[in-house]
């Protein structure tokens, strides 16, 4: 399936719906009148759920429109064939609410097995950085697409992030009336967002939308950079990696640029990143900039002991940047969900040749080198290394898959994330897991560089011992890290160092053992829905319904008759489910958390989730006893 493996997460937006017995409204044991049958509606056979969060992998709030394309930026051929869960009416944006988004093939679109779905989903809130997804996805069922959104006011000192906002005017033909500069701060503790952003804006440049009509008023310009976190060095896993938010992903889809400026489209290929920055401006309608009649400067820094993968840059071929050297520019199209390379603007020495910065040192001995370049458009900007992937024996060349083992060498049932960076930076993974297979690790579009990987388990451990290879051979990790890459020589390039894709076909052991029986928790779901007259009369409410928190998804079986069984869930952690309800031939979503050891020790493991209270017909109100009180039914927001 063409599912998007990244960090899932959610917001807990209703109230817990295990209901308590309820007083009966009838004496005797005479038929009683129950809650109707919901709609027939068609079944969700295909659904694909778009998850939108922020830097911390929480739900984006409210509402945010997320718009279809196809792979030319276009609202037209495979952007036409998806429609809201619920719905068969085709269309091209649509409301997310509260970070979730619900959609389904629309009337007359073949299904994604017989025809995939290749399409941009692009996220749009005020106040965030616009960013997009582009997914393929060639399997019917259940697929997850998740956009990685940053605030554009962000100020957060645990990330390799910083943001900065300025304010110009321009007049009715979009000329800017003064200079604009915008510099993202100096993080004078060097903890961990080191480097800078800067742009600079000439007077009396003209700014213009993509369609080309002025950006005219009061301007709001946001810029933000990104580190490429080159203090990593194999003893942090990149949970709170910037890389984490890079657009589109490190392992992507580009168009490059020969030497004579000819676009070279669609190469699959793995970034390895020396930094990147997010510059917007704004009038107060919401217009975005996005032209320029003149050439900008955009300044990044990059710190020293970047990793340089790429042979045809690495000069001096020690593996890291060094003043002189080169570092190629691109640019992200959000309507198409690809990096270009950046053209040298008209007007400048080269233009229409392949940019790339010559980095310099202007501040000796603060630990970063200097790259600079102009261009004629604003977009996020990457100063990145591009690499190649690796590739396995099989049916898919594309996927590495690899047994997981306990301490005992059985089968591993510890649900894990697994966490891959690139020492000196520019490259990382956090992958979790989106159901309940802990015996495989499964990595698709996997890069040749230098790793280090990690089975994160639950309690945040590092869980590797040793990998063994297909072969035979084994290797030995380091405090639960895996150095992939490195070779017996440690010299980048010999043939003699591996790649994640010499782990296929093999054995990852951890260093801890399956837990025991009564450390995990399996529930029983019913899906119902009940009488407002007597909420102890409830009918069964086949739909479909999801468990999830943080690095955990799971499909409840509970179409069929509304009932479900998941196990594998950890007594102490908190989860939520989430279900699909059909009201007037829609659907909305019905979310909430709960903890598996209070339904365990509350209704020995059995969730009653109520999908709605409707009238019942005939059925006598309820008598409420003085003092009694009811149960608590979950509330739903749209979906």
């Amino acid at each position: 399936m063409g599912n998007i493996h990244k960090a899932l997460t959610a917001i807990a937006v209703a109230s817990a719906v295990l209901l308590s017995g309820c007083s009966k409204a009838f004496d005797d044991d005479s038929p009683r009148p129950g809650p109707t049958a919901p709609p027939a509606l068609a079944p969700i056979t295909s659904s694909i759920n778009v998850v939108l969060v922020d830097v911390d992998d929480d739900p984006i709030p409210g509402d945010t429109t997320v718009l279809v394309r196809d792979t030319s930026g276009a609202a037209t051929g495979d952007a036409l064939r998806l429609a809201p869960v619920g719905s068969t009416t085709s269309a091209t944006s649509f409301t997310a609410k509260n970070g979730i988004l619900a959609l389904g093939l629309a009337d007359g679109s073949p299904t994604f097995s017989a025809d995939p779905l290749d399409v941009i989903f692009v996220g749009s809130k005020d106040g965030y950085f616009r960013s997009s997804n582009l997914v393929n996805i060639d399997k019917d069922g259940d697929t997850i697409v998740v956009i990685k959104m940053t605030k554009n006011d962000l100020a957060d000192p645990a990330k390799a992030i910083s943001t900065t906002k300025v304010t110009a005017t321009s007049d009715a033909s979009g000329a800017v009336s003064a200079p604009i500069a915008a510099k993202t701060p100096v993080d004078t503790t060097k903890s961990k967002a080191k480097g800078t952003t800067s742009l600079a804006v000439p007077s009396g440049t003209k700014l213009t939308t993509e369609s080309g009509a002025p950006v005219t008023g009061n301007l709001t310009v946001n810029v933000a950079y990104f580190e490429n976190d080159v203090n990593t060095g194999g003893s942090t896993p990149p949970t709170n990696s910037s890389l984490n938010t890079f657009p589109g992903g490190l392992d992507t889809s580009i168009s490059d640029v020969d030497a004579s400026g000819n676009t070279i489209p669609d190469q699959a290929i793995s970034f390895s990143s020396a930094g990147f920055t997010s510059i917007e401006i704004r009038d107060d309608a919401g217009n975005l900039v996005k032209k320029f009649d003149k050439p900008i400067t955009i300044d990044i820094t990059v710190p020293e002991g970047t990793a340089a993968p790429d042979p045809a840059f690495d000069t001096n071929n020690n593996g890291v940047v060094d003043v002189g050297e080169k570092v190629p520019v691109w640019t992200y199209n959000e309507l198409t969900g690809k990096w270009e390379r950046e053209k040298i603007p008209a007007g400048e020495p080269g233009a229409g040749q392949p940019a790339s910065v010559t980095l310099t040192d202007t501040t000796p001995g603060d630990g970063l080198l200097n790259g600079q370049f102009k261009t004629d458009h604003l977009s996020y900007f990457n100063l990145d290394f591009r690499g190649n992937r690796c590739s396995v024996q099989g049916s898919d060349p594309r996927t590495m898959t690899a047994s997981v083992v306990d301490s005992s060498g059985v089968p591993n049932q510890r649900r894990f994330k697994f966490a891959g960076y690139q020492n000196g930076g520019g490259w990382s993974r956090l992958k979790t897991t989106y159901d309940s297979n802990t015996t495989q690790l499964i990595l698709a579009n996997n890069p040749t560089f230098k790793t280090t990987i990690e089975l994160i388990g639950d309690d945040n451990s590092s869980m590797i011992d040793r990998f063994v290879t297909a072969s035979g051979a084994t290797i030995t990790a380091n405090n639960g890290k895996l150095n992939v890459g490195a070779g017996p020589d440690g010299i980048r390039g010999n043939a003699d160092d591996m790649t994640l894709c010499d782990l296929h076909a093999g054995t990852v052991h951890l260093n801890k053992a399956n837990p025991a029986a009564s450390e995990l928790v399996t529930l029983n779901f019913e899906i119902v829905q009940q009488c407002q007259q007597d909420n102890s009369v409830r009918t069964a409410y086949p739909t479909k319904s999801y468990v999830f928190r943080r690095g955990f998804m799971g499909i409840v079986s509970t179409e069929a008759n509304g009932k479900g069984t998941i196990g594998n869930l950890d007594p102490n952690l908190t989860y939520e489910y989430f279900t699909y309800i059909r009201e007037q031939g829609q659907y909305r979503s019905l979310r909430a958390p709960f903890s598996p050891k209070t339904i365990v020790d509350s209704s020995n493991g059995l969730l009653t989730v109520v999908a709605r209270t409707v009238d019942c017909p005939g059925l006598n109100p309820q008598p409420q006893p003085t003092g009694a009180t009811g149960g608590t039914g979950g509330t739903g927001t749209g979906g």
